[in-house]
């Protein structure tokens, strides 16, 4: 059977160049990017079903669309230049939070029976958590002893130190 002889594949990435044509001026305009207009849609905030709020009610968007606006890429970023939050500006604290819900109408009762409820689910996830990491401690203890014997007692697999917290 006849070989069949190979010929290299040109890939579709790369744009072959033409004549009077440079590959660096080739590649200059492949890598530019346009953007259009930033499309920006509000949603109210309401009360919201997460059991990680430890301590205030926690906050959720509603699914309603209150406003949507269209503004240019420039002039968003020229209104948000000084305006740059960090991460921890981003917190809201729960009293805050419940302050909020109260004045959007929510009853301190719901935001009682919402703290009742988060609680229960944190308790049951902590139960559920007991005992986990002690069978993940021992097979991890295990591989380190099985180590330790192979290499003459000196072994490169760290011992875990397992730390288990607990919330509330």
């Amino acid at each position: 059977m006849p070989r069949k002889s190979r010929q290299p594949k040109k890939s579709i990435l790369r744009k072959d160049t033409t004549a009077g044509e440079t590959s660096s001026s080739s590649r200059s305009r492949s890598r530019e990017v346009c953007w259009g207009d930033l499309e920006v849609y509000e949603f109210a905030s309401i009360l919201g079903d997460n059991p990680s709020a430890v301590e205030g009610s926690p906050l959720t968007l509603s699914w309603k669309l209150q406003e949507k606006h269209v503004v240019g890429i420039d002039y968003q970023e020229f209104m948000r230049k000084e305006k740059r939050r960090k991460r921890r500006d981003l917190y809201i604290p729960g009293a805050q939070r419940d302050t909020y819900l109260l004045s959007l109408g929510y009853s301190l009762k719901q935001l009682l029976k919402l703290a009742e409820e988060n609680d229960s689910i944190r308790r049951s996830r902590q139960q559920n958590m007991k005992g986990r990491f002690d069978s993940f401690k021992k097979v991890f203890t295990m591989a380190t002893k099985t180590s330790k014997a192979n290499k003459g007692g000196s072994s490169m697999v760290p011992v875990p130190n397992i730390v288990a917290s607990r919330s509330g």
